[in-house]
């Protein structure tokens, strides 16, 4: 047999005329049977790195190879160098281009405990659409829960407090275009920080409450930072 490097041909040779089992089945049709089907299913599967699209082998290849091949991060995928007292529910976004369809799987911000001080808080995140370069409708959001959050690993302040880069799930499918991802803190006791660099264009807004607002609901600002928010894109 040559499977699985190249694809069997079996022939049946049995006596045609003489064979058969006890319910009257002759003995060749039997085994023309049973080898029609090993061909039959030989070709659904497909051979080693198969270049027949619709064999099983081409497919699960082809699979692997896009997951290997498409994931990336969008945004500002860098640790800044310095750091801001995240203001309580503010609302902090970034634009990123997706240049082909694909899946945020994550939306993540570079972050730490703040000065340990038995903080707890929380973390949302959302995704605007664009409308000629400024943030719009909310498309997506993982909304904020307040008090999910302790970064510090010992009780009565002065613990580890060490930065992350802090991932959030969301799972939405943007088709290519333009959007803004977002974070929002809940702190207000003792703040996260948020690192960033400088000479940014990033733009934020001060919520009511622990939510989103489709932008301009309220007065937003373009902040001078370059914010270490990020999107984890797989397509």
């Amino acid at each position: 047999m040559a499977y699985p490097t190249d694809l069997d041909t079996l022939v049946n040779d049995i006596d045609t005329t003489t064979f058969e089992d006890d319910t009257g089945y002759e003995h060749d049709v039997v085994h023309n049977d049973a080898d029609t089907a090993i061909m039959s299913i030989e070709a659904k599967v497909g051979i080693d790195d198969s270049a027949v699209t619709t064999s099983h082998d081409y497919r699960i290849n082809a699979l692997e190879e896009g997951v290997a091949s498409f994931h990336s991060y969008l945004g500002y995928n860098t640790i800044g160098g310095s750091t801001e007292n995240a203001t309580a529910l503010r609302v902090y976004a970034k634009k990123i281009t997706v240049v082909a369809d694909a899946f945020c799987m994550t939306v993540d911000a570079y972050i730490d405990g703040g000065v340990s001080s038995d903080t707890v808080g929380a973390l949302g995140v959302a995704i605007y659409d664009d409308s000629s370069g400024t943030p719009n409708r909310i498309i997506a959001a993982s909304v904020l829960q307040t008090n999910t959050l302790l970064l510090d690993d010992t009780s009565g302040a002065g613990g580890n407090t060490d930065p992350r880069w802090l991932q959030t799930p969301l799972g939405a499918f943007l088709v290519a275009g333009d959007y803004w991802i977002a974070v929002q803190f809940d702190a207000a006791s003792q703040p996260f920080r948020l690192y960033y660099d400088a000479t940014g264009s990033d733009r934020y807004y001060t919520s009511g409450g622990g939510w989103f607002a489709d932008w301009g609901w309220y007065s937003p600002t373009t902040s001078g930072n370059k914010y270490s928010i990020r999107a984890s894109m797989l397509g």
